[in-house]
């Protein structure tokens, strides 16, 4: 989870849509980034790939998204999504300090 809240509202004109890309390359959202007191993005934790065939077809618009890993054979999947972290978020979810110690959670890679 990354609460970016209004960390760049004086950039909103400049910054790309928030594209959510799936490993099978079907696009779930296209959408401006919101800029508020509860705006932010949650990722998938487990590392993904895109076949490389479908990563050659995609649009400069996902690079952020979707690029080719130091092993120039596989492809990198980021699937993000904008969430509101509220109250309601803060009841939904129990926060980890270091998610990153659970490995059956969250993988480095990703």
């Amino acid at each position: 989870v990354f609460p970016y809240k209004e960390q760049y509202k004086k950039k909103k004109d400049k910054l790309q849509n928030l594209i959510t890309v799936l490993p099978t390359a079907q696009r779930e959202n296209d959408e401006p980034l919101l800029h508020n007191d509860e705006a932010g993005l949650i990722a998938y934790t487990k590392s993904q790939d895109m076949e490389p065939d479908l990563a050659k077809k995609q649009p400069k618009v996902v690079d952020p998204f979707v690029w080719a890993r130091d092993d120039g054979k596989t492809f990198a999947v980021v699937q993000t999504w904008p969430v509101e972290i509220n109250e309601a978020f803060e009841e939904a979810f129990r926060r980890v300090e270091n998610p990153d110690s659970d490995p059956g959670n969250f993988e480095p890679k990703a």
